[in-house]
């Protein structure tokens, strides 16, 4: 009481209590996630110094960081019989993904839609790898595997580094100097941010001959939230016909903004600003397709 006195004053001591004890476990649990890989290191160090001249397990280290789903099982192979903890990591399924897109990506790298979906492939790798555990039979982290893990994530970091960079030079190739809009991260994926950036783009110079995305936004705005309903649901045939609106009303925007190829009036040049807004929204629709991805693996599908 007297520590609630101190945090809170002299009001309603029994509410108090019942706050700070609540923001004292929130803080408990946030340590414990702060100490975990401490204390794997600790371990680590201490199971080395006093077997590491007799054990001839957790010595291996690894040089290959192709991003080849080929790649990932020979070392995952080879650790696992090095003493690493084997799991199911989902990372050899992602990595047969993106080495399509990745190709697809290098056959015309200044296809906005292969961008796109480059991209948001490549964040879902990243996920993959930064989840993943790098724990022995024993418990703490394989040094070995532990090194590796670090050295592929600044893998994956220089390789969208390059990527980016390619992006940047084609884009600004193809398009003139002009108005764009700002804070694209923040512009919604929905009908309502469609219409309010066709008026300023209007504003800025630009050719309105657009397809109907506005009643493609729409019925994608009516379809999600019909799946996130039913995506726990125990009716296999709800649950399928929820998918497959979504999907349908989801591919058909993807489809719709494919083929949208904003240009100026005058100078009949791309439009800089919807030519970043169409990027931002195809960026936009690989991450919902990812979490609808999500959604099907947490459930087992």
């Amino acid at each position: 009481d007297s520590v609630c006195r101190l945090l809170y004053g002299w009001g309603d001591i029994v509410k108090n209590r019942k706050n700070f004890f609540k923001e004292l476990n929130r803080q408990i649990k946030a340590m414990d996630k702060r100490m975990e890989p401490l204390l794997r290191q600790l371990c680590t160090d201490h199971y080395l110094n006093s077997h590491g001249k007799t054990d001839k397990k957790y010595q291996l280290t690894s040089n290959n960081l192709n991003l080849t789903s080929a790649a990932w099982e020979a070392n995952k192979k080879a650790f696992e019989k090095d003493g690493w903890k084997r799991y199911s990591t989902g990372i050899a399924k992602v990595l047969k993904t993106w080495e399509k897109i990745n190709g697809d990506w290098e056959a015309d790298n200044a296809d906005i839609l292969r961008q796109g979906t480059w991209r948001a492939r490549h964040n879902q790798l990243k996920k993959k790898f930064e989840v993943l555990s790098t724990a022995t039979d024993k418990g703490f982290n394989h040094p070995g595997f532990s090194k590796y893990h670090d050295d592929m994530m600044v893998q994956l970091e220089k390789i969208y580094s390059k990527f980016k960079k390619v992006c940047d030079r084609v884009n600004l190739a193809k398009q003139s100097d002009g108005w764009v809009p700002k804070n694209l991260n923040s512009i919604p994926f929905s009908e309502r941010a469609w219409k309010s950036m066709k008026e300023d783009a209007k504003k800025h110079l630009w050719d309105d001959k657009s397809p109907d995305i506005r009643k493609s936004f729409a019925a994608y705005e009516k379809a999600r939230p019909m799946w996130n309903e039913q995506v726990h649901s125990t009716d296999a045939e709800k649950r399928k016909k929820a998918k497959e609106a979504s999907d349908k009303a989801l591919g058909k925007l993807v489809l719709e903004f494919g083929k949208f190829h904003p240009k100026e009036k005058k100078t009949k040049k791309d439009h800089s600003g919807m030519i970043a807004y169409k990027t931002k929204m195809l960026e936009k629709a690989g991450d919902l397709t990812i979490l609808l991805d999500d959604d099907l693996a947490l459930i087992g599908i």
